[in-house]
């Protein structure tokens, strides 16, 4: 906790390019425009209500013949209620889906 509200940190690495995250991350909450700082986008919900995503250095993973982009993102969500953060981690993880199966 910072400032007495609820902060809660979560990362995870997902196989995207630092373009395809520039390009969606400023419409992933409708009605909400992010501040943008290098690669951190700051969402203010309302008072002490806040999401953070920032994006670490883009890399290559290789898998046989594959080249495959990936980046590690790190949440942060202060004074968010559970049912929120996981909301919104759904609508990023829906937004960046590729392919199917």
């Amino acid at each position: 906790m910072e400032d007495g509200r609820r902060i809660v940190r979560e990362r995870a690495e997902y196989g995207l390019s630092a373009s395809d995250l520039e390009r969606i991350l400023p419409r992933l909450l409708p009605g909400v425009s992010p501040v943008r700082v290098d690669r951190r986008y700051v969402y203010t919900l309302g008072p002490g209500r806040r999401v953070c995503i920032a994006s670490g250095q883009e890399r290559e993973r290789r898998l046989a013949g594959l080249r495959i982009p990936c980046i590690d993102v790190e949440f942060s969500f202060e004074g968010l209620a559970d049912d929120e953060r996981t909301g919104i981690r759904a609508r990023f993880d829906r937004a960046f889906q590729k392919g199917g199966g």
